[in-house]
């Protein structure tokens, strides 16, 4: 009852948000800030109605090679990074797929995507392609076909049953990812942070159904669920069938804080994209994945005071470029070592609070409060994580399981045991899993 009751309230809340964001804008940025944002929205909506009316034209066309690679996108292989990582270098991405819907229509749509981005006048243009069940269908297919087939591609790899573990560990939240959740000063926060986080895919009356858990749990539907979204040979081989051209793997160990912003350096010199800049080192020396963006952030805390509505944002450090006309105010707070996060205000916003310090002495107060809450949740959240042996445990015990895995794995990375043996043995958990026969 009272996660329904915070719910509502919060949905309430972000209602009357979104309807005064216009004037938000307007208040805290100014008259410019304001018409650009009118102006980026009614464009946003433009081009989509554009795409959908010009797709079955542009299907004809063949597509601009001004783009320099594809990245195929795996999914729990680090492409959130690496996606990430490459637009911080000047890398211009077209946007993820998204929901498909119908992909018989919308192979068309997005081909027109992939067709306006390589027309864009960025300098440096990639295309981004993310695999998911829909690979297997012959629209989608259609749609790789019409991709250069001597381009090269930047695949991000990493050890399956650490691909498994990321899905059975995934985050739940009662808000999507970069999805704003609003408190005003002095509300209950204690119901927000004891939310089941983890979730898990099962089937039910033939759909695939979302569980919320406390605990995450391994339901051997969702293992074939999973396995409709890894792909390796399934796509590389529509590229190098016809003629050769290179295929750069990644292991995920290689966009890990310590080695990313070196791999990055690496990369550019591979594929003649700008450099990774030194000022920019600590972007690439944050975890890209980070649970707390998932679970709890964007978090807006709203404090009246007079006839203003003041705002703090709390958030990652990635996280921080939507929020750019907002400045740091971290040295007020108390911050636990373990959140990576940033507090924000506008800074008409600081100079008004600053001349209540009656009230900026409460909000520290409640922010405070806010952060430990939000650690101790954290804290529950990894401890309560399943780890890989456990997926082998369950693997080792199911016959049918395993040789389905066996027989999938062998085929999805015959090309990478070929290019990339080192990766592939630098794997423990598949070592462990090949042992088993």
């Amino acid at each position: 009852m009272l996660v329904c009751s915070y719910i509502k309230r919060n949905l309430q809340l972000r209602d009357i948000m979104k309807q005064s964001l216009t004037r938000k804008i307007y208040e805290k940025e100014g008259l410019k800030a304001c018409i650009n944002y009118i102006i980026n929205k009614r464009i946003y909506k433009i081009k989509d109605k554009f795409y959908c009316l010009l797709s079955p034209i542009i299907w004809r066309l063949p597509l601009p090679k001004t783009y320099h690679f594809l990245l195929i996108a795996n999914y729990a292989c680090g492409s959130m990074a690496i996606q990430s990582f490459l637009s911080k270098c000047g890398v211009s991405l077209n946007s993820n797929f998204g929901k498909l819907g119908d992909f018989t229509r919308n192979r068309k749509i997005y081909y027109t995507k992939y067709f306006f981005h390589a027309l864009s006048p960025n300098s440096y243009k990639a295309l981004n392609f993310r695999p998911t069940h829909y690979l297997d269908t012959i629209n989608t297919q259609k749609l790789l076909a019409r991709i250069h087939k001597n381009i090269p591609l930047l695949v991000p790899v990493r050890d399956p049953f650490s691909l498994f573990l990321t899905a059975f560990n995934h985050t739940n939240s009662d808000k999507a990812y970069n999805i704003k959740v609003h408190f005003k000063l002095f509300d209950d926060f204690k119901t927000f942070f004891n939310q089941k986080t983890f979730r898990a895919l099962t089937l039910g009356d033939l759909q695939v159904k979302t569980v919320a858990l406390k605990h995450p749990k391994i339901y051997l539907t969702h293992f074939f669920i999973i396995m409709a979204h890894f792909k390796l040979y399934s796509i590389t081989k529509l590229f190098t069938g016809r003629r050769a051209n290179k295929v750069y793997y990644i292991d995920l160990q290689e966009l890990s804080q310590q080695k990313a912003f070196k791999t990055m350096q690496t990369l550019s010199h591979s594929f003649g994209f700008p450099q990774p800049k030194e000022e920019d080192k600590a972007f690439y020396e944050e975890k890209a994945y980070n649970a707390l963006s998932f679970l709890f952030l964007p978090l807006i805390i709203t404090i009246p005071i007079s006839s203003h509505n003041i705002e703090i944002t709390i958030t990652t450090y990635q996280q921080t470029i939507h929020f750019q006309s907002q400045k740091s105010i971290n040295e007020f707070f108390s911050i636990p070592q373990n959140l990576n996060i940033h507090l924000l205000i506008y800074p008409k916003d600081l100079k008004i609070l600053k001349s209540n310090l009656e009230v900026f002495s409460q909000v520290i107060n409640y922010i405070n409060n806010i952060l430990l809450e939000m650690q101790e949740a954290t804290l529950r959240h990894n401890q309560a994580k399943l780890k890989e042996k456990d997926i082998l445990e369950i693997v080792a015990t199911n016959p049918l399981l395993k040789r389905e895995l066996k027989e999938f794995l062998d085929y999805e990375l015959q090309d990478i045991k070929k290019c990339r043996r080192d990766i592939v043995d630098s794997w423990e958990h598949y070592r462990a899993f090949e042992a088993m026969f």
